[in-house]
């Protein structure tokens, strides 16, 4: 009777198919650590780009755009 092993065939494949995916994962949570870490966020907004908006929708007066401004400058 012939018994098969796990070592043979094909079944190296799926160790290294496996191997990849722990890199990637890895590699992939790394990124999301060091993106954080940094306070990298694509929602940012320019506080001035924010200011202009508001001014340009009559929110806020021109000498209350002025003084904002320059504070922020």
């Amino acid at each position: 009777m012939m018994m098969h092993s796990w070592s043979g065939g094909w079944w190296w494949v799926f160790g290294v198919v496996i191997w990849i995916l722990v890199a990637v994962t890895l590699i992939l949570f790394i990124r999301w650590l060091w993106m954080r870490a940094d306070g990298v966020s694509e929602d940012y907004e320019n506080p001035l780009d924010i200011l202009k908006r508001r001014y340009a929708r009559g929110e806020i007066s021109r000498e209350e755009f002025e003084e904002i401004k320059s504070d922020l400058v």
